[in-house]
Order: C-alpha cells, then sequence, then structure tokens
C-alpha cells in the first residue's frame, strides 16, 4: 500500500514539474520573442552612419566572408589598443606554457593555447573599448542586420607545434550561430610559421549536413571534398593587422605553430540569437560581457 501511494505521489509530482517547466519555457520563449522585436525596432529605426572603410569591410563579408585591413584604417585609437596586447603578450616572457595554464583559464579542449586576455572591472581596458565603439561594431551590425552583441575577447598563445590534426588545426565551421563576425587582430608580425588562420572563401559553405558529417577534416581531406587550396587565404601581415570573417561560414583552422603566436580574436554575434545548443561554455562568455553589451544596446535606444 505504501509504495502504491507512494508511486501515485511521484507521477504527480513528476506532472507538475513537467507542467512548470512547459510553462517557463513559454515564458522564456515570450520574452525572447518580445526582447528580440524590441531590437529589431531599435535596429531599424537608428541611422547606422559608417566610414568608407568600414563599408568596405562589410561589403567584403557580404561577398566573401572575409575582409583584410589596417586596424589604423577602421579604429582611431589602434595604437593604444596594440600596445596593450603587447604588453599582455610579453608577460609571457620566461614562463613555461604549464606555468601559464596555471595563471590563466584556458578551454580544456584546447590545450595547445592560453587565453592571456582576464576582463577586468573598473579598469582601463583598450578591448573593451574597442568593442564598445561605434567605429567597431556598426561594421558587425551592418553585416550582420540588427544589434551586434559581444560574444568572446581572446589574446591567445600558442607554443611552437609540430601538431596539424587537433581541433580546431584541423578545418571547421563555427556553429554556434547562424552568422558571426570575428575579428583576427594581430599584435607583432604574422606569418605562416607562426601557426596564422587560414580561411576559405564562404562560397564553400557547404549545401549538405556538414555537423553531423565532418566536424573537422584535414587537408587531405578538404582537397578530397573539392577545396582548391588556390583560395586558401592565410590571415597573415605586419603588427596592427586586422582581419574580419564570418568564421560560421568560412571554412578555417589555425595553431599550427612553427613559432610562437599570438592573435587576439573578438567576436560579434547577433543579439540574443545566440547559442542555440545552449553550451554552458557561451552562456558564460556572454555573461562577462553584459555592461558593454548594455552600452552597445543603449547607443541604438539614443
Amino acid at each position: 500500500m505504501k509504495n502504491f501511494v507512494k508511486k501515485i505521489l511521484m507521477k504527480k509530482a513528476k506532472n507538475n514539474f513537467l507542467k512548470t517547466k512547459e510553462i517557463n519555457i513559454q515564458k522564456q520563449l515570450k520574452n525572447d520573442f518580445n526582447i528580440i522585436k524590441e531590437r529589431e525596432v531599435l535596429f531599424k529605426t537608428k541611422d547606422i552612419l559608417i566610414g568608407k572603410e568600414q563599408k568596405k569591410v562589410v561589403k567584403d563579408l557580404v561577398s566573401h566572408g572575409f575582409s583584410a585591413n589596417h586596424l589604423s584604417d577602421v579604429y582611431s585609437k589602434s595604437k593604444e589598443l596594440i600596445s596593450y596586447l603587447q604588453e599582455l603578450c610579453e608577460n609571457t616572457k620566461n614562463k613555461t606554457y604549464e606555468e601559464l595554464v596555471k595563471d590563466h583559464s584556458y578551454d580544456e579542449s584546447k590545450e595547445y593555447w592560453v587565453n592571456l586576455y582576464h576582463p577586468e572591472l573598473g579598469k582601463n581596458d583598450p578591448i573593451k573599448e574597442f568593442m564598445t565603439s561605434p567605429e567597431v561594431f556598426n561594421i558587425a551590425s551592418k553585416y550582420l542586420g540588427e544589434i551586434p552583441q559581444i560574444a568572446m575577447l581572446s589574446l591567445l598563445y600558442t607554443p611552437t607545434t609540430n601538431e596539424e590534426n587537433k581541433n580546431s588545426m584541423m578545418w571547421h565551421l563555427d556553429n554556434h550561430n547562424d552568422n558571426i563576425v570575428r575579428m583576427f587582430i594581430n599584435p607583432y608580425d604574422m606569418n605562416v610559421e607562426n601557426g596564422a588562420t587560414m580561411i576559405f572563401p564562404n562560397k564553400y559553405q557547404p549545401k549538405y549536413d556538414y555537423y553531423e558529417k565532418f566536424p573537422y577534416f584535414t587537408d587531405e581531406e578538404a582537397i578530397k571534398f573539392g577545396f582548391n587550396f588556390n583560395d586558401k587565404v592565410d590571415l597573415i601581415g605586419e603588427s596592427g593587422q586586422i582581419y574580419f570573417a564570418d568564421s560560421a561560414n568560412c571554412f578555417h583552422c589555425g595553431s599550427r605553430s612553427k613559432k610562437d603566436r599570438f592573435v587576439a580574436i573578438l567576436t560579434f554575434v547577433p543579439y540574443l540569437h545566440y547559442n542555440p545548443y545552449k553550451d554552458n561554455f557561451f552562456e558564460k562568455e556572454y555573461e562577462k560581457y553584459k555592461d558593454e553589451n548594455n552600452i552597445i544596446v543603449n547607443y541604438f535606444k539614443r
């Protein structure tokens, strides 16, 4: 008798839980829908003015999925930003990779790099200043067709390696958004031996279910799939070079470092249209830049 009553109570509790969960999901969907509509209205009513160089970036992103520029062409405080990045890079001197891992958090699935950047509240931060500058986020806004949101800010250090077939060293797309604006900034002169990111134009965006079949693939497999390596672009260049790329639509890879590699990778995604896979890592990343994203949204409200 006791077991019978217990089963009934457990079934009732489970039904109540599922009902409450469904109500909460519906509330969240309605809330998200209303906020998205509000953002769309803000975006459409804002007269977004961008300069000649910014227009070129947007045009290139639409046509090819990437654009090459010098940072000073698109951002007025380029010297301050490069100096700050170099200062962070200099802190790696005389330290082993193991020591750097202890000092900095890193992605366990990418054990071949360390993120040297950690946002600090209430301090002068040229990276956040760069990302909240209309000179920059208006490029993302024009390309994405809505208010952009800061997703991830990284300054990556990758030591010398002979490995070429680990995760992001292999060809892939970033699948957490339909469109992404990533900016690759070279703090120092970058060449292929430094592990420069390599990309293919967006014309190679697959028409099949890529994520089910080939999440990562090698150069040899890419050739079999029909990739022409004459179309490959290496994101190399002198200190202060910046590349904009839609990493959700341009196959890319990097970190094949024959020498130590330093590169800043800064990311915008569409506001609230992010992370359909509910990845805890990305949710934590978005939370880090809540205040900065409010700055961007408030710009559109003015």
